[in-house]
């Protein structure tokens, strides 16, 4: 595991560009051309991001493959992790880190759930109501939908989100968090190779929903 010294490196590290280019590169070595091929991006963008990655000392050569002219360079990950310590980082709080290191994964998440929404017809809103303890709990969600809808069965089962609150005790929250980790690890050793990525998400924390 290598320690990410720079804040430059920890900036590159929250691109998603950069991020989809080291993800393949950890899979496997590949050229600037596979890359464009396997992730859909222009060629100039790929050759601008390797050497921007290559220069903060996250991805390196691994080879160069011989051909007419000038030989084709494939790239590796410097390395299979990497620690980022808040020190390497301009952000003043570990608020604000955290923050900018999860905001891309949750604007693709809602960005997910628009594209979900977007497939059906009835009108969607916002709830703002007491939940089961009394308090004000905030809600996205149907108006008026018709329970016999055939969607409606459909959307059930295609996604599920879902934020609320437990009373656990510390034996309990320790249960509960390593049989929701077997689940997942159930099903991603079961993956098919036809199967489409799904975003997952599990958060168990004290406090109030």
């Amino acid at each position: 595991m290598k320690e990410a010294s720079s804040s430059r490196q920890l900036k590159l590290l929250l691109v998603r560009e950069n991020q989809r280019i080291l993800d393949r590169l950890l899979k496997a070595p590949s050229s600037a051309q596979e890359l464009v091929e396997r992730l859909g991006m222009s060629m100039n963008q790929v050759h601008y991001r390797l050497r921007q990655l290559e220069q903060a000392g996250l991805v390196r050569v691994h080879e160069q493959r011989a051909r007419k002219g000038r030989a084709i360079k494939v790239y590796k990950a410097a390395q299979e992790r990497f620690l980022i310590p808040f020190s390497a980082s301009t952000a003043a709080t570990i608020e604000e880190l955290m923050q900018e290191v999860y905001r891309e994964v949750m604007d693709r998440f809602v960005r997910s759930l628009i594209r979900q929404f977007e497939r059906y017809d009835p009108e969607w809103g916002v709830f703002a109501q007491p939940d089961e303890r009394g308090n004000l709990s905030m809600a996205f969600g149907l108006f008026n939908p018709e329970e016999s809808a055939p969607w409606r069965k459909e959307l059930r089962e295609r996604m599920l989100g879902e934020w609320g609150g437990l009373s656990l005790t510390p034996q309990q929250a320790r249960d509960f968090i390593r049989e929701l980790r077997a689940l997942r690890e159930k099903y991603r050793q079961s993956a098919q190779p036809e199967g489409k990525p799904h975003m997952v998400g599990l958060f168990v924390v004290e406090g109030t929903a």
